[in-house]
């Protein structure tokens, strides 16, 4: 396993549902 603690992968989940919002968005979807 990568060396990594919860809260980074707490952080790349929270980035990733952001940029999956604003990709949505640019699709004229919710």
């Amino acid at each position: 396993w990568p060396d990594f603690d919860a809260n980074d992968l707490d952080i790349a989940i929270k980035n990733f549902h952001s940029r999956d919002r604003r990709f949505g968005e640019m699709n004229g979807e919710k």
